[in-house]
């Protein structure tokens, strides 16, 4: 019975064979990653095959080629789904990269979630691409791990604020029928609260 059970999560285990950068574009391992490894996991084995020590500061991130953003991935995540997320050119040209990361590398780990109800939740005005290239200013806040405005008259077709972040869906983008609602950019008025806000929705979710 044992061998039939595990022959039978052997078949159920995804596996996946992925090139990842290390430090910079010109070096890489190519990995075979099965549906059962975590990020920590993923950055343990890439970093052993090369003889780097971690030192907790290595992070594994997702490079989304053609929205030019990328996203620091948490240590919890099933990396296949990341991978099998991406449909058509996204496959060929999106990449995962491990780099160092210490400034916001506690952010990520298991810790970060308990720390999660500890925080205050950031609100205030932010600049949310609603419309493709037309910006509109709405107050926003945290709730419930989503990210709620309320309207206000105000808009600009073009970028209101040099700092600012994306928020992408983890979802395919083919599973959107409108493909503008895969990516929305958000303009925040000064740097200090673009750290707070993409800290505190990180943690969030």
């Amino acid at each position: 019975m044992d061998l039939v059970l595990n022959r039978l999560h052997e078949a159920n285990v995804k596996k996946i064979t992925a090139r990842i950068y290390i430090g910079d574009i010109h070096t890489y391992a190519t990995a075979v990653l099965t549906s059962l490894m975590s990020t920590t996991q993923v950055i343990g084995d890439i970093l052993a095959t090369q003889g780097i020590e971690n030192d907790g500061t290595w992070t594994l991130f997702e490079l989304c080629h053609d929205l030019n953003i990328e996203r620091p991935l948490r240590d919890w995540e099933i990396v296949t789904d990341i991978l099998s997320a991406w449909s058509g050119v996204q496959a060929r040209h999106n990449a995962l990269f491990v780099k160092r990361y210490p400034a916001f590398r506690d952010t990520l780990n298991i810790n970060s979630l308990r720390i999660h109800t500890q925080m205050p939740k950031p609100q205030g005005w932010l600049y949310l691409e609603l419309r493709p290239g037309k910006f509109s200013r709405r107050f926003c806040m945290l709730k419930d791990g989503n990210l709620c405005y309320h309207p206000d008259t105000k808009s600009s077709q073009f970028w209101p604020t040099p700092f600012g972040f994306a928020l992408r869906s983890t979802d395919r983008l083919d599973m959107f029928e409108n493909k503008g609602d895969y990516c929305r950019w958000v303009g925040v008025e000064k740097q200090e609260r673009l750290y707070d806000w993409v800290l505190s929705i990180r943690i969030a979710k």
